[in-house]
């Protein structure tokens, strides 16, 4: 009898039964060997990347498909430090990523280009320190994180198929390859220092979604020549234009009621502003040296 019990359970297909936070590897369309780790066994969903953050070999070189779908479960998002220092790494796709995670890319000097069509989140320092970064391209609902791109000094296209709805501190500091920015409607706020220092900048466009834009948000765009500031937003914050050095022309609305301290200090070549009745105050030095 035991030995007829044990020759059917030999034939009784082996399930394996995962939880949340087990971790397993699996091969990438290019044959790499990619490390996950379980979010949800409910919603068989995983993330790129083991509880110790790195998801492949920091030596691997090239470009790099994040799969939909391994063993499966669905990929969508991409773990803290998975790809840290990941210095041969040159490009980056995603049809599925929904996140990708802090510092996740952090130190990737490689990377060239970047193309997540689904992704909503990028934490901070996702993209730090890319100093090789040239396009991103990014999909329809995002908000961008505190020095999310910082210091990717050859960032040149910056480009949304649809609405970003926050852009938080440093976000986009010294990326001194930007030209141009085109936010779509639907951007809600720029937070503090969002893009200092971004020494490239000619063009803005900022839609009339914007409620608020915040301390040096655009400090040292030396390249800036000109700003509409939407009628939706009340203040221009302290040290917002300071030292925008090439801004000729500000268009500053009704809603305005007050100029933060150093709003446009150095705004050298500045011949004129017109200040609406709306405003109440101006802080100290708001035009400081505006020859």
């Amino acid at each position: 009898m035991k030995k007829l019990l044990i020759i059917i359970l030999a034939f009784i297909p082996q399930v394996i039964w995962c939880a949340d936070g087990d971790v397993f590897s699996a091969n990438t369309t290019e044959g790499v060997e990619m490390t996950f780790k379980v979010t949800s066994e409910t919603s068989k969903t995983c993330q790129v990347g083991d509880s110790n953050g790195q998801a492949i070999s920091q030596s691997y070189k090239g470009t790099l498909t994040i799969p939909e779908q391994v063993n499966g479960y669905s990929v969508t998002s991409i773990g803290s430090n998975a790809f840290y220092n990941c210095q041969g790494l040159t490009s980056v796709n995603s049809s599925s990523i929904q996140s990708v995670g802090y510092r996740a890319f952090d130190g990737c000097t490689g990377l060239t280009t970047v193309n997540f069509d689904s992704v909503f989140d990028i934490y901070q320092s996702a993209f730090y320190g890319c100093t090789n970064l040239t396009s991103v391209n990014l999909g329809d609902e995002i908000i961008i994180y505190s020095y999310a791109f910082c210091n990717c000094v050859n960032l040149i296209n910056l480009n949304f198929t649809g609405c970003v709805y926050y852009i938080l501190d440093h976000a986009f500091e010294e990326c001194r390859s930007l030209k141009e920015l085109n936010f779509p409607e639907g951007l809600r706020a720029i937070y503090s220092s969002a893009f200092y220092d971004c020494s490239g900048l000619t063009s803005v466009t900022i839609p009339k979604t914007v409620t608020s834009i915040d301390n040096a948000a655009f400090y040292g765009c030396k390249s800036l020549v000109s700003i509409n500031i939407p009628n939706t937003v009340k203040s221009i914050a302290a040290y917002t234009f300071e030292n925008c050095s090439s801004l000729t022309s500000v268009d500053i609305p009704n809603s305005i009621k007050s100029i933060g301290a150093y709003a446009f200090a150095g705004c050298s070549s500045l011949p004129s502003i017109t200040i609406p009745n709306s405003v109440t105050s101006i802080g100290e030095s708001a035009f400081g040296d505006c020859i």
